[in-house]
C-alpha cells in the first residue's frame, strides 16, 4: 500500500493559478498510482488567510476521496510530522471544515507513506515531471528504505542552491563528515529534499526513537539512519531523479534565506552534542561497570556502589570536558561557515 502526504502551500493558492493546476496534478498522479489514503495537510494559518478557500470548497476534495488535515505548525516540516502522524494512525484525520475526526486504516509495516510539497511553482518538463519522475517516485517500493526525491531547480546562482552550496554542504560536513561524504556517494544532491518516499517500519523507528525537527527534517533522518558503531548506513537509502523544478519564492527572499541558514547550522549542532555526550555515557558506564567489578572480585561489597557511582563520574567529567574543547573548535569554524554563507546568499539575493 502507498500512502501519500501533499503539504498544502504554507501561502495558499488563489483560484486559476499555475500553482492550483500544478497541485492537481500532483493529487492525480497520487491517485493514478493508486496511492491510498492521499492526505493533504493544511496549516491553520493558511486557512485564516483564506489561502485555503478556493481548495476547501473544490469538488475534487470529494472526487479524488482526500483525507484533509488542518493542524498548527511553526514551519513546513512541522506539517510534514502531522501528516506522518495521520498516516500511521498515531492520531486522528481532522477533516475539512465541519467535518468528524476519523482515524485512517492502519498501514503494514513494508507499506509506503510518500510525502510531496504542494508549493510547486514551476516544472521545466511538465510531462516529464508527472509520466516519469513523479510517478516513478511514487511506484519505487522495493529493497529500499528511504528514497529521496533529488531535484535541479534550474538556477546556477538562485538562493535555493546558494543555500546548499554555501550553506548546507559545509556545515554538514563540518559537523558529520563521514555521514555528508556518504550522501554525497549516494548522489543526493538536495539532503533537504521535501520529496521522501519511506517505507513504514523505516519511518515509524525513526519518529518513535529519534529526536524530531518543525525543519530541516530530510537532513535530520538521513543523520539518524547512519551507523556510527559500524560507519555505514543502517537502511537501504537511494536518490531518484525529478527533474528541474521551482517552489514557493516566498523562502527564498532575504529574511527566509537567514532562517535556512541559521536553523540547519542550529539543528547540526544539536544532533551532535546528543550523539557525543551520549556516546560518553556509554564510555563512563563501561568504565564503571569494570571498576565495580572489579571491587566485587576483592569482595569489597560495601564500596560496590561506590567505585561504580566514582569512577563514573570520574570518566564522564573527562568525557565532557574533552566533547566541550572540541565543541568549541568546531562551533567557532561553524560561525564562520553560517556568516559567509549569510553574506553571499543575501549578496546575490540584493541583487
Amino acid at each position: 500500500m502507498i500512502s501519500t502526504v501533499i503539504n498544502f502551500p504554507f501561502t495558499g493558492y488563489q483560484k486559476g493559478d499555475l500553482r492550483e493546476e500544478l497541485f492537481w496534478q500532483i493529487v492525480e498522479t497520487s491517485h493514478k498510482a493508486a496511492a491510498e489514503p492521499i492526505i493533504v495537510v493544511i496549516g491553520e494559518d493558511t486557512i485564516a488567510r483564506d489561502g485555503a478557500e478556493a481548495f476547501l470548497g473544490d469538488p475534487r476534495v470529494t472526487q479524488y476521496g482526500l483525507h484533509v488535515h488542518r493542524t498548527w505548525s511553526v514551519d513546513t516540516c512541522q506539517t510534514w510530522l502531522a501528516g506522518w502522524a495521520v498516516a500511521l494512525r498515531m492520531q486522528p484525520c481532522t477533516g475539512v471544515t465541519g467535518g468528524q475526526p476519523h482515524y485512517l486504516p492502519m498501514p503494514g509495516d513494508d507499506d509506503r507513506i510518500v510525502l510531496l510539497p504542494g508549493d510547486i511553482d514551476a516544472i521545466a518538463d511538465r510531462r516529464a515531471f508527472f509520466a516519469a519522475g513523479l510517478r516513478g517516485f511514487l511506484s519505487m517500493n522495493g529493497f529500499s528504505d528511504i528514497v529521496v526525491g533529488d531535484f535541479e531547480t534550474g538556477e546556477k546562482l538562485g538562493s535555493k542552491d546558494l543555500i546548499d552550496l554555501y550553506g548546507t554542504y559545509p556545515l554538514f560536513a563540518l559537523w558529520f563528515p563521514e555521514i555528508a561524504v556518504a550522501t554525497r556517494d549516494k548522489s543526493i544532491w538536495k539532503p533537504r529534499s521535501e520529496f521522501l518516499n519511506v517505507r513504514v517500519r523505516v519511518l515509524r523507528e525513526l519518529l518513535l526513537s529519534k529526536r524530531k525537527f518543525a525543519y530541516e527534517q530530510t537532513l535530520n533522518m538521513l543523520i539518524h539512519s547512519w551507523d556510527f558503531a559500524k560507519s555505514g548506513w543502517k537502511y537501504h537509502i537511494v536518490a531518484h531523479r525529478l527533474g528541474v523544478l521551482a517552489d514557493d519564492p516566498d523562502s527564498r527572499s532575504i529574511p527566509g534565506s537567514i532562517d535556512q541558514i541559521e536553523r540547519t547550522e542550529r539543528m547540526l549542532k544539536m544532533i551532535w552534542r546528543e550523539f557525543q555526550f551520549s556516546d560518553a555515557g556509554v564510555r563512563a558506564r563501561k568504565a564503571a561497570g569494570q571498576a565495580a567489578a572489579l571491587a566485587a572480585a576483592d569482595e569489597v561489597s560495601a564500596a560496590y556502589k561506590e567505585a561504580y557511582k566514582t569512577e563514573f563520574d570520574r570518566v564522564l567529567r573527562w568525557e565532557s570536558a574533552q566533547i566541550l574543547e572540541q565543541y568549541d573548535r568546531l562551533e567557532s569554524t561553524s560561525r564562520a561557515i553560517e556568516a559567509v554563507a549569510r553574506v553571499t546568499v543575501l549578496s546575490f539575493i540584493a541583487q
